[in-house]
């Protein structure tokens, strides 16, 4: 029992050190930064123009209306994969039947990991636990955060609803994000057992967030090459070149997320076959300013079915939930894995995770649009045909994941548990591979 001492100990420390670490505290929030990193690419400071000190705001319609859709898309793929990242099983390695007056197992192996399997604790059993799980975000829509571009283009200054009759409205900035994304969540879980069928149970994450963005323009200048010899172009950056860094952004930030409040009933108890309902509601607890949250309620219902054959567990989550925001579809999930005794004490588990949208598309989040530039010069017409962003444009955000992990059981009433997620599909902002680590305690 020493080790199971210790290991409690270090858990309730570092449980205390949580609950005293506040958010990281400046004077603007994540969302506020990436706004304002927008705003400065066509700043008054940042550009210059020849024989013309209030041509630089010609570039700002473009700008506001590209950085609020990007503002609100950021944030809703951040939160969905933050906010949203799923908590762990609300289910015990071990689950027990009292019904006849004495503790009889429930299940033959040690559990899912990140799905639901039907069986519950069992009346008056605990179970209490924490998992660290790293999100190193890599792709937006399978574009590199690396290699993320927006492109804002000159204002229609001549009135005719297109771009080009003037030679200023063919030239346009290319905003380089080179952007670094990365999320460390604590999950703490504790179900309780109220009877043989019936588990309550709360999860509370804490995030860490960090945020880099080192980020550079460029001026694709038409008018460098079609102005009379030695006038050079007609908009330039305040360094007097086509190209620019800017003040990029290197925030981190921490707090408490969307907490979960689950309840699970049992209501077919066999052998071999087992279904159960769950219910979880997601409250917005966290800073959805600062991306710790998903700045809404979520209310997910799940019918759960697991078996046993054996030593082989296999089991299947069908999950609505609903997401009451204008930035975030509802979402069904289809969660399908096994588990595997190994040894008595080891146990692998298999897991498919699909979370696909539901509904309309989110009015705002549309990367697919290009602005033409069309130009006479002489009798040679000139066209450009620019994407607003190298962010495609998808239908929907599904998000399909392989979860592959062991279950430790060394010693009674402790399990150690190790997971890798890998990413399938390209939909939302992705990290390609994500670790988890945890402990479970039952008593």
């Amino acid at each position: 029992m020493k080790l199971i001492d210790t290991i409690k100990r270090y858990f309730l420390l570092l449980l205390a050190m949580t609950l005293l670490y506040s958010t990281a505290v400046f004077s603007q929030s994540l969302r506020e930064q990436i706004g304002n990193l927008f705003d400065d690419v066509v700043s008054a400071e940042a550009l210059q123009v020849v024989g013309d000190t209030e041509h630089n705001e010609h570039f700002q319609p473009s700008n506001q209306a590209s950085s609020l859709q990007t503002i609100n898309a950021f944030s809703n793929f951040i939160s969905s994969n933050v906010g949203s990242f799923p908590l762990s099983s609300s289910s015990a390695g071990l689950t027990f039947d009292f019904s006849s007056g004495q503790p009889v197992s429930t299940a033959t192996s040690l559990g899912p990991i990140f799905t639901e399997r039907a069986q519950t604790l069992g009346r008056g059993r605990f179970n209490f636990g924490l998992n660290f799980s790293s999100l190193n975000f890599s792709t937006l829509r399978g574009t590199d955060l690396n290699d993320l571009r927006f492109s804002f283009f000159h204002q229609d200054v001549t009135g005719d609803n297109t771009l080009g009759e003037s030679e200023n409205e063919m030239d346009y900035i290319d905003l380089f994000m080179d952007m670094e994304l990365n999320a460390n969540i604590i999950a703490f879980i504790g179900t309780v057992g109220i009877t043989d069928n019936f588990d309550v149970g709360v999860a509370v994450p804490f995030i860490n967030l960090s945020m880099k963005a080192n980020a550079s323009a460029i001026m694709n200048s038409y008018t460098v090459a079609f102005n009379p010899p030695g006038q050079g172009p007609n908009h330039l950056w305040t360094n007097g070149g086509l190209q620019t860094t800017l003040d990029g952004i290197d925030e981190s930030t921490a707090g408490f997320g969307d907490m979960a409040f689950r309840l699970k009933y049992n209501f077919v108890k066999d052998q071999t076959v087992n279904v159960a309902a769950l219910a979880e509601y997601r409250a917005a607890t966290g800073d959805s300013a600062n991306f710790l949250g998903s700045g809404s309620d979520a209310f997910r219902t799940a019918l759960i079915f697991s078996g046993a054959i054996g030593d082989f567990s296999p089991h299947i989550n069908i999950a609505y939930e609903l997401r009451n925001s204008d930035l975030d579809r509802n979402e069904l999930e289809i969660f399908a894995g096994f588990d595997q005794k190994v040894t008595e004490t080891v146990t692998v588990a298999v897991d498919l995770l699909a979370e696909l949208e539901i509904g309309d598309s989110i009015e705002g989040i549309n990367f697919g649009a290009e602005q033409e530039l069309n130009r006479l010069e002489g009798t040679t017409l000139i066209q450009r045909r620019i994407p607003v962003t190298n962010i495609p444009n998808f239908e929907s955000d599904h998000q399909i994941n392989t979860a592959i992990g062991l279950k430790i059981n060394p010693k009674e009433g402790l399990m150690i548990i190790g997971n890798t997620i890998f990413a399938v599909n390209d939909g939302g902002l992705r990290a390609s591979i994500i670790p988890t680590f945890g402990l479970e305690f039952s008593f």
